[in-house]
């Protein structure tokens, strides 16, 4: 009998092992090979670069911000794409291609721009984008003999991760086999494209420093770096690093950018300060090789000697930096009048005192689009000073009539072009990443003050965060960094799907979803206005079509903060709804309303030496650019004559006055703004050499008369403009150990914990109450002075109680 050494037995297990295996993968070829084949070994049509995050890159004539996907024929004949396919999944068939030709050696880009991106007219296009980590496939499909269809893989490239911004994943020859990130080259050879090198470092983070700061730049081998100190964009021009930097607090320099007239019109009367502003050091790095080859750019804030400066202490500091060609170039600079301006009041088309209105096809600041879009690398820095984010995205001008103010707001976008399609979730308490966030000037503190006074309410508002703001290092002033409503903002804050959504601006364009559903905001529009609202079934079906306590909250706010430039179905107004119902909440398919754009409240546009803004009516007064008030514009009219919708405005809007707007409250809040004091103090001053706007202290002080006195005037109107014939009374809440349980008065919850809470109602309509046990506690009863249950009885959780007089009630708890 044969034996077998002892090496080879310990090995049979591992060689059987393997011969197994070998037999599966041999059966599962053969059945597989009727789905799915290799080509065999030819030079094919081939994936010869790849477009992540294209930084709009010029393709055939257009400029493509969408990713793409270059081929390439590297035989001697043509070939046709028909029966071809694209994909980036495991189904290879996933994008048919056309039945258009490729010569030889010529290649062919196709945008890989998803389902909603925008492709140029006559440009190819799959319906899928691309990403990192990811496979792209080239297939075909051809018949076998059993008469099924299998799949020929062509060509397949995997992209890798850590893609570098402005970077594609390319051949560096064409049809060749080694792959590298380097720029764009779409239709023409990669093989004369450069390659991305590794950025330069610094020895040290951008931070805020007592001293002078020394720091040494690195880079890779065979490279040399040039650096700026102006925050433009490092070029072969620039100065050469050569050894160690020492960086100095250049606050004492001249200023750059701060000391600019040409940022609105010639007679708007600003003047630039007086002295230079505070400054920070921005340090910007290019590194380069003798092929002339380079980097991305590094850039580093470094805020030097700011202990010793007035207005940052606990301040959150943004840092904006980019070339300064983007915000002030006469040709493409977004922040100033521009070339066609000087060129318009030259030939007389023009002329000083023109409104703005005649000026906004004259000037680079009124650019909108993506063309007003330029780059920007953002830093911010919390009220702690700790760097929380560092990205580049994109920035573009906001705003109507302010753009024209030499302090303009911005909008900042996150882009997969600029590395990042979102913001890092540390800006609010959200935990939201935004694509888009608002830079709002800080010259009105009215405009995001009135958010805090109805968070708790069925309308949708935007947090903010003040904060001082460096640009290309020279401060620039104190703004609001506030989300922006979008379906990212609609998914965090009400638990819906975000791909759900549809957001409607100025109820005409669609500023998230599909443009073709507006069409659903126009049905309700025209339910609106064609139906007979005072019918109770037609009213109740409306309500399936729209939130009504979410509309009549948004109405009040603005009725009551004195709004003169909006709309409920007109301008500066947001509204949004799910497309599909997802649950009974935020998420059940009605449309609700979103503060938006409060900057004209308190009764701008009117005569305000007339009639202050405590006093305006603006049930029905107007501004001098708007011909209606809110009660006398639709869907108002329509509305008025429901005695149910009535009924409910009248008791919200004293709800919102006793609660929201209630003079103790505001007070509170306004003495909260203390601490912006001193940075808003330090805003002013930088751009208020010949004043533009009041001071922090001025604009508290209209806000604290306002709210002081708006009540004694706005109530009456209130009855006076629905018909209410009772009197004013007072309803007192007992006071309820918060361990017990708590109030809710029609649609407020007021704090009991303490104290009694009164406020005031008419008697015309009873109120709601609902008593809500605390864990361990039960209700027991409702005890009511000088008051009648209508609705429920003393025992009952819910009732409605007819107010005769000054009424006190009491809910009465005790343990299980």
């Amino acid at each position: 009998m044969k034996t077998f050494s002892p090496r080879f037995r310990k090995a049979l297990p591992v060689l059987l092992i393997t011969a197994a295996l070998a037999l599966s993968l041999s059966a599962w070829g053969l059945w597989k090979y009727r789905f799915f084949r290799l080509e065999a070994p030819r030079k094919p049509l081939c994936i010869n670069e790849l477009s992540v995050s294209s930084l709009a890159t010029q393709v055939g004539g257009s400029t493509i911000y969408e990713d793409y996907i270059e081929l390439y024929n590297p035989n001697n004949n043509t070939i046709s794409l028909d029966g071809l396919y694209l994909s980036d999944t495991s189904d290879y068939t996933l994008a048919p291609l056309p039945d258009v030709t490729i010569g030889p050696g010529a290649h062919l880009c196709i945008y890989a721009a998803g389902q909603d991106g925008s492709v140029p007219e006559g440009q190819l296009s799959v319906p899928f984008s691309l990403s990192e980590n990811e496979t792209v496939s080239l297939t075909r499909l051809e018949e076998n003999t059993a008469g099924t269809a299998s799949a020929v893989l062509l060509d397949t490239v995997y992209i890798p991760d850590s893609m570098k911004i402005g970077a594609v994943y390319a051949r560096t020859e064409d049809g060749g086999e080694i792959f590298a990130q380097m720029r764009p080259s779409p239709g023409t050879a990669n093989q004369e494209a450069a390659l991305v090198l590794e950025d330069p470092t610094f020895s040290q983070p951008s931070d805020f420093y007592e001293d002078a700061v020394s720091l040494q730049i690195n880079s890779s081998s065979g490279t040399t770096v040039h650096y700026t100190l102006d925050g433009s964009d490092p070029t072969t021009d620039s100065p050469l690093y050569s050894g160690s930097l020492t960086l100095m607090d250049p606050s004492s320099h001249s200023d750059r950018y701060a000391s600019r007239t040409d940022i609105t019109e010639e007679d708007s009367g600003y003047l630039p300060p007086d002295s230079p502003v505070d400054k920070a050091v921005v340090l910007r790095a290019v590194a380069f090789d003798a092929a002339g080859n380079s980097s991305n750019i590094t850039t580093a804030t470094y805020f030097i000697d700011f202990d010793q400066k007035d207005g940052y202490e606990n301040a959150a500091v943004l840092s904006l930096v980019t070339d300064p060609d983007n915000l002030f170039s006469s040709e493409t600079g977004i922040y100033v009048r521009g070339a066609l301006y000087d060129d318009a009041m030259e030939a007389g088309l023009i002329y000083n005192g023109l409104p703005w209105t005649y000026l906004t096809e004259y000037t680079n600041y009124y650019l909108e689009g993506a063309e007003a879009e330029r780059p920007v690398y953002i830093q911010f820095f919390d009220a702690s000073r700790e760097e929380t984010l560092a990205q580049d995205c994109g920035i573009r001008i906001r705003g109507n009539e302010s753009r024209h103010f030499p302090q303009k707001s911005f909008s900042l976008y996150a882009r997969s072009r600029y590395g990042s399609s979102s913001f890092s979730p540390v800006f609010f308490d959200t935990g939201i990443s935004y694509p888009n966030l608002i830079l709002n000037s800080g010259r009105q503190l009215k405009k995001i003050f009135f958010f805090s006074l109805v968070e708790d309410r069925d309308t949708a508002i935007q947090q903010y965060t003040p904060c001082q703001v460096f640009l290309n290092g020279e401060y620039w002033g104190m703004y609001y960094l506030m989300e922006k409503y979008s379906s990212e903002y609609l998914a965090g804050h009400y638990d819906v799907a975000p791909d759900n959504t549809l957001l409607v601006k100025d109820t005409r364009y669609v500023e998230n979803g599909s443009p073709q559903d507006i069409a659903r905001y126009k049905e309700l529009r025209t339910f609106l206005a064609e139906q007979n609202l005072a019918d109770p079934d037609v009213y109740q079906e409306l309500l399936t079509k729209m939130d009504m306590q979410s509309f009549i909250d948004w109405m009040c706010t603005n009725i009551y903060i004195a709004n003169t430039d909006t709309k409920p179905l007109g301008g500066n107004v947001l509204t949004w709804q799910t497309l599909t119902p997802e649950n009974d909440a935020e998420g059940d398919g009605r449309f609700r309303w979103m503060l938006y754009d409060l900057d004209d409240s308190l009764a701008v546009g009117t005569d305000l030496a007339a009639t202050p803004a405590y006093a305006f009516d603006s049930f029905t007064g107007h501004s001098a650019y708007s011909e209606l008030g809110f009660l006398d514009d639709d869907p108002l009219p329509a509305l008025m004559k429901n005695e149910d919708f009535r009924r409910q405005f009248v008791l919200t809007f004293l709800d919102m006055a006793n609660e929201s707007f209630r003079w103790e409250h505001v007070k509170a809040l306004l003495e909260n703004l203390e601490e912006q004091h001193a940075w808003a103090d330090t805003g002013w001053m930088r751009w208020n050499t010949a004043p533009q706007t009041g001071t922090f202290e001025e604009q508290t002080a209209e806000l604290h008369t306002f709210f002081e006195h708006r009540a004694e005037y706005i109530i009456p109107m209130l009855a006076e403009h629905f018909g209410l014939q009772g009197p004013l009374v007072d309803i007192t809440l007992s006071s309820v150990p918060d361990k017990q349980g708590s109030i809710k008065l029609n649609t407020i919850s007021p704090d009991l914990s303490e104290t009694d809470w009164t406020g005031q109602y008419y008697t015309d309509y009873p109120v709601s109450l609902q008593a809500l046990h605390a864990k361990g506690y039960r209700f027991v009863r409702w005890e009511i002075e000088n008051g009648e249950i209508v609705s429920g009885d003393s025992e009952h959780k819910k009732i409605e109680v007819q107010l005769n007089a000054d009424t006190r009630i009491t809910a009465v708890f005790e343990k299980k």
